[in-house]
């Protein structure tokens, strides 16, 4: 048992390391009613983390389960610089954890526990606590079970909220059991009860609010509630609640019997914010934390920073007789960060954003300005949090100024990305607006900016040489991005083939620019626009190896971002390789756990779900039933995100009709890929290489459906749409030469079908060189065409090649069968003895797997055989 294991280790009762999934333990950090919380090191990412374990002995509980989970999910769905961040929930022998970021320092109560502290620090650090909530409550979660406990306090002063295990959609009720009200077993009566150890009931009794004794729905006025609470008892030493047995305590908190506050604890209109925030009726409290945390500032400017992170008014006190003047103040200072972002991302900049987008009058412009506005609104407040806390520590520091440089940097960068995006915004176009949502993605990951180990991997402040370098690398992948772009605009139909050359030559360049100015993680990110070229161009090796370049690089940068951006396309090249299909699935379901510790980042989920349903569907044993899942629920992503115009829904459903069609119901495949079909000539005509994509897919439904007049017609429309775009040799032009050949076969018109298969069968071999893997089902095709039409030596010719590369390269066993059973029949001739051995062998392998009518169709070729 995991957790039995970890106990050993940690009480020296086993000599031998202990291992969580890939997380090696290294020591307890504490316990708890759902388990216990141990350092661990994460040697993939070489980075420490805090492990959250269930015990043991609760493994049997489906809800604790579920609250483990539910507490990752939550968390994970909050990048705030004062929420503990998490990276994954999994499952190791049985038992589940949750890897989440190591905050080093205390928890709030200890840290009011270590000394007398005037009311100003304390403030503080409840206003940035109080900012990690109000980060949870835009996300529409609340927390149920805030207190000093679950705060914790690093070695910079930042605060950050942790423990969201009780965290739940907003307006969820959850009605306490007889037995969770239920009192502890009597104590003598000298004797308190300890009100701060969480039991069984859904929150911490000492903090809870009335609605969640009463069993009502809560929503964020319930934390407020609890954060009221919490800081009263910061300020007075006590709560406002004094009843130390359950029966008083409910009795008092839902009447709103409270104490008064300690004389001169912190001045009257904090104790008048708080009083309103402990109001029974949550209507009565503050609308929200936003508005509590507002009326809770000084009101006039003083020695403690609003919003910031470390607390120096106690230390600056102490070097100089007297309070600070405002001109002294470094609040001054970092309470002007956001005025960094002043025509970057402000009122008036974001209106001529919103007109911008706006003047391209296209039907999917207001969705996606929806979610665009909303993700950089959620970004320019992360990042004016992020300044300030570093403005304070900066000015905080005593010794060493690398780290704060780095830091600044780091900002820096992020406020130029963001001038970019809201620049490009303003001037927008056709390109512009079909990448916006996707551009939002891109923008530097704000963690970083206070992440000390992924600081330390960055080169020293860049020379001017290679400054230069550095921003011919930035403008070059600026290039290649909008190339991209244009490609899925209607322009791309004429211009397709200029713009990936340019595209790939300008993500080239970018690369190159970039390992010169020293700078791996922008190399990173110009070898995973690379890959994407390249894979528009049908390059799938050369694209696998600029995907492990930016892996490679972003790892060593600790770019978690980047890192899961490009695994998530490396699992779509490995999940069109049947070879290597249970690699993407695995690799898949990895990078669905890493996209959680990003926090909500739909779109990207919405492409790793489709990515990953590609290689369930093409895998030996193909389970089609769970692709069409995993599409659909694709589909519902860009749909919230995108709106039902924009194209990426185009794709959405051609993916979605693929899906159908392999899961043998062509009726509903045809449906969706006729609607693909009109959107896709009214979004990007019906020339362009999209467009011909969904031809090629509606004509496989077709095929399957019966109707093989208007199937052929389709795919030949494909096909020719794709000479015309991509050019003769392009890969895409070889798959729509198979899809034909196949609808062609089904007609019996074997000598037109072997033409399109050698065809593109050739372009196959130009593409791949030596490879030979994929190779098996166009050999198959040929030989067995060619027998049909009697060509009984260049049939055997094909299936021996097939043959031979599925002993050499692996096939599955109904590949074998088919190719065994092609070349049987081709040997029958002149060699019916072989031709019976290789037959049998062809039948028992169908028998095993489970295919009768086929083992039937051998048995009656080999009643033929003299």
């Amino acid at each position: 048992m995991v957790q039995a294991a970890v106990e050993a280790q940690l009480f020296g009762q086993s000599s031998h390391p202990v291992r969580v999934g890939r997380y090696a333990v290294q020591g307890s950090i504490g316990s708890g009613g759902m388990g216990s919380v141990v350092r661990a090191y994460d040697p993939e990412l070489q980075r420490d983390v805090a492990l959250k374990l269930l015990r043991a002995e609760r493994m049997g509980d489906a809800n604790t389960r579920a609250r483990l989970v539910q507490e990752a999910r939550a968390m994970a769905r909050l990048a705030h610089p004062n929420v503990a961040m998490v990276f994954e929930v999994g499952e190791a022998d049985g038992h589940l954890f949750v890897a989440m970021e190591l905050v080093d320092g205390r928890n709030l109560r200890q840290w009011l526990d270590e000394a007398s502290r005037p009311w100003r620090p304390v403030l503080t650090l409840f206003e940035q606590a109080g900012r990690g909530l109000v980060a949870a409550h835009a996300k529409g979660l609340i927390h149920r079970d805030f207190k000093p406990d679950n705060v914790v306090v690093d070695s910079e002063g930042r605060a950050r909220v942790v423990d969201f295990g009780l965290a739940r959609e907003q307006g969820e009720t959850v009605v306490p059991t007889e037995d969770e009200l239920e009192e502890p077993e009597p104590r003598p009566e000298t004797q308190a009860v300890n009100l701060t150890t969480t039991g069984t009931l859904l929150g911490t009794p000492a903090y809870m609010s009335p609605e969640q004794w009463k069993g009502e729905p809560v929503d964020a006025r319930s934390d407020q509630f609890s954060f009221c609470v919490s800081l009263w008892e910061a300020l007075c030493g006590a709560r406002p609640f004094t009843e130390e047995r359950m029966g008083p305590l409910m009795e008092a908190v839902t009447h709103g019997r409270m104490t008064e506050p300690r004389a001169g604890a912190a001045p009257r209109h904090v104790f008048r914010a708080l009083q309103r925030g402990l109001r029974p009726d949550p209507a009565e409290r503050w609308p929200d934390m936003e508005s509590l945390l507002h009326e809770l500032r000084p009101r006039r400017r003083g020695a403690w920073l609003v919003g910031g992170g470390l607390v120096i008014a106690g230390v600056l006190g102490a070097v100089g007789a007297g309070a600070l003047t405002p001109e002294q103040d470094p609040a001054a200072a970092c309470d002007q960060e956001r005025e960094r972002l002043d025509g970057v991302w402000d009122d008036e900049v974001r209106e001529a954003a919103k007109r911008g987008v706006a003047s391209t009058e296209l039907a999917y412009a207001d969705d996606v300005w929806r979610t665009v506005s909303s993700r950089l609104d959620g970004y320019a407040d992360t990042w004016v949090n992020e300044a300030r806390t570093q403005c304070v520590a900066d000015l905080a520091r005593t010794e060493g100024t690398a780290g704060g440089s780095r830091r600044a940097r780091c900002l820096e960068d992020a406020r130029r990305a963001l001038a970019g995006l809201s620049g490009a915004l303003r001037e927008a176009d056709e390109a512009v607006v079909v990448d916006a949502a996707h551009a939002a993605t891109r923008l530097p990951d704000l963690s970083a900016c206070a992440d000390e180990r992924r600081l330390l991997s960055w080169a020293e402040e860049p020379t001017a040489e290679r400054r230069a370098q550095l921003d011919d690398a930035e403008a070059a992948l600026g290039r290649a991005r909008r190339s991209l772009a244009v490609l899925d605009t209607a322009k791309g139909a004429s211009r397709y083939e200029q713009e990936l050359l340019a595209g790939r030559g300008a993500a080239e360049q970018a690369r190159e620019a970039a390992a010169a100015g020293g700078n791996r993680s922008l190399e990173a990110e110009a070898s995973l626009t690379l890959a994407r070229t390249l894979l528009k161009v049908g390059q799938k090796h050369a694209a696998e190896r600029a995907l492990i370049e930016a892996m490679e690089g972003a790892e060593a940068t600790g770019d978690a971002l980047t890192r899961v951006r490009a695994r998530i396309y490396h699992v779509y090249v490995l999940g069109t390789d049947r070879d290597r299909t249970s690699q993407a699935v695995e690799l898949g379901e990895q990078s669905l756990a890493q996209l959680d510790g990003l926090g909500q980042r739909p779109l990207l989920e919405a492409r790793l779900l489709g990515n990953l349903a590609t290689a369930v569907a093409r895998a030996r044993e193909p389970d089609h039933a769970r692709a069409l899942e995993l599409h659909e629920q694709a589909a519902a992503l860009l749909g919230e995100q995108l709106g039902e115009h924009h194209p990426s829904m185009i794709s959405a459903k051609l993916n979605l009709g693929r899906a159908l069609t392999y899961a043998g119901q062509p009726d509903r495949a045809v449906a969706e890929l006729r609607d693909a079909l009109e959107r896709a000539n009214g979004a990007w005509g019906r020339d362009h290489p999209h467009t011909a994509r969904v031809w090629g897919t509606l004509g496989t439904a077709l095929s399957a459906q019966g109707n093989q007049d208007e199937a052929e017609q389709a795919l030949r429309h494909s096909l020719e749409a794709r000479e015309r775009s991509l050019g003769l040799k392009h890969q895409e032009v070889a798959s729509a030469s198979f899809n034909l050949a196949s609808a062609l076969r089904r007609s019996g018109r074997h000598a037109e079908a072997v033409e399109h298969l050698r065809r593109g069968l050739a372009i196959r071999r130009t593409l791949q060189g030596e490879d030979g893997s994929g190779l098996i089902p166009w050999l198959y095709m040929i030989g067995d065409s060619e027998l049909s039409r009697g060509e009984h030596e260049a049939g055997r010719n094909a299936l021996r090649e097939a043959l031979s590369l599925a002993e050499t390269d692996g096939a599955s066993p109904l590949d074998f069968a088919r190719v065994r059973f092609g070349l049987a029949r081709a040997t029958a001739p002149t060699d019916p003895v072989a031709a019976r051995l290789i037959g049998e062998a062809a039948r028992d392998a169908f028998k095993d797997q489970g295919r009768p009518r086929s083992a039937e169709k051998v048995e009656a070729f080999l009643q033929t055989l003299p």
